[in-house]
């Protein structure tokens, strides 16, 4: 699970590890999408981990054109 700790380009490293080291079957890889803006701020608060922030680098990386095109 990537850690809020990590900076961005541990956070990118982190998921294209896990992409260059799937074994052969059935793999799923749970995302948490989200702005960083008021609104998710609001829905968030009390959250260390699972914040808005977390969110928004995970959506960072998943639309990113490295971790499309790994």
């Amino acid at each position: 699970m990537a850690e809020e700790a990590k900076p961005r380009d541990a956070w990118m490293r982190f998921y294209l590890d896990a992409i260059r080291n799937l074994e052969p079957g059935l793999t799923e890889i749970l995302v948490h999408l989200g702005y960083d803006d008021a609104e998710l701020r609001a829905v968030t608060a009390g959250y260390d981990v699972f914040d808005a922030k977390w969110r928004q680098q995970d959506y960072d990386v998943m639309t990113s054109a490295e971790f499309r095109q790994a």
